[in-house]
């Protein structure tokens, strides 16, 4: 049975690092005008967005930071810990090296960056995500390695990405779930997103339209490639693509586009029902918990029944949240994808 290890007093300094570094970036980054401004959209696109005011974006920077660190760690040998698992092929196979990966977490923060100020298309931003990506493949075709589990991780990381960047769609939402769906896995990253989260989640407590910083899409396409590190962090997407696939669902009955921008997420159902930043990203990381715990199990016992057991737990709470909201009335539709 897989056991906590002793707490890594490195692990402190990432935090550390974190909850300074981010107020300090947000200041600059005001300065800079990298923030996500509602008074530079259009009419309908600044309905979907509750700050009344620029609100930094950089998530991203510190993700990037603390990832690129965690890696090099890996690099030279030195692991942080994480839960002990009993690696068996497949997962040894679907872990990327580490100078792999921090080549496509460079480029994924790029694109989210580029993103974030310039706006791509759909079409675009699928593309240049492809781009960010193809170091899997190429690393794979170089090595000699097989494609198999490179094309695998290429088709994840396209999942990943864009799941990710739809559930940041309120407050904490997917800092908190960053903490939780990490912690077992990445411990460096969940402590990043633990010194990050509380500059997320402050907006009640500034009194001025807004918390002190966001994610934005650097932060969330960095966090979506930082999944590709270790499959024990693969069921972190599950609520995200529940949610993803829900609104999916409901914009093409609406007869809008899947990738087109509203207030259906589950995080808005619950902030309309009156629950605080907190509380809404609190109770969506309740959700998945059953999913992360099954996951790891199921992958330190090499069978399949926890996973299964913890999706379905995690699917019912899911639904049983839902059931439990109204959904919005007017929802205005964004002529951009999320």
């Amino acid at each position: 049975m897989a056991t906590l290890p002793p707490f890594d007093p490195r692990l402190a300094l990432v935090f550390l690092f974190a909850l300074c570094a981010t107020p300090l970036l947000a200041r600059l980054a005001l300065r800079r005008r990298w923030a996500d401004d509602p008074g530079t959209v259009t009419a309908k696109e600044r309905a979907r967005k509750l700050q009344r005011r620029a609100v930094p974006t950089v998530g991203g920077p510190i993700l990037l930071v603390c990832g690129i660190g965690f890696l090099l760690a890996r690099h030279w040998g030195q692991e942080w810990g994480g839960m002990a698992t009993s690696e068996t092929a497949w997962v040894r196979a679907c872990t990327p090296s580490p100078v792999t990966l921090a080549i496509v977490l460079a480029l994924a923060f790029a694109v989210g960056w580029w993103d974030d100020r310039r706006g791509l298309s759909p079409a675009r931003k699928l593309l240049w995500q492809g781009v960010a990506l193809s170091p899997f493949v190429l690393a794979a075709a170089f090595s000699g390695k097989g494609m198999g589990p490179a094309c695998a991780l290429f088709s994840l990381g396209l999942v990943s990405l864009n799941a990710l960047n739809t559930f940041d769609n309120a407050d904490g939402a997917l800092a908190t779930l960053g903490i939780a769906g990490f912690s077992l896995s990445l411990p460096p990253v969940a402590m990043a997103f633990s010194g990050f989260v509380p500059w997320n989640l402050d907006a009640r407590r500034r009194g001025d339209g807004g918390p002190t910083a966001y994610l934005g899409d650097a932060g969330a396409f960095t966090a979506g490639a930082l999944v590709l590190a270790t499959p024990h962090a693969w069921a972190l997407l599950w609520i995200p693509l529940l949610d993803l696939g829900r609104l999916s669902w409901v914009r093409t009955r609406a007869g809008s586009r899947p990738w087109i921008g509203d207030r259906r997420h589950l995080a808005h159902r619950l902030s309309g029902a009156g629950l605080s930043a907190l509380a809404v990203a609190g109770l969506q990381v309740a959700c998945a918990v059953p999913a992360l715990w099954g996951w790891i199990a199921a992958l330190n016992g090499e069978r399949a029944g926890p996973a299964l057991v913890g999706c379905v737990a995690s699917l019912v709470l899911f639904l049983a949240l839902l059931s439990r909201t109204s959904p919005p009335g007017a929802c205005p539709q964004v002529k951009r994808a999320e």
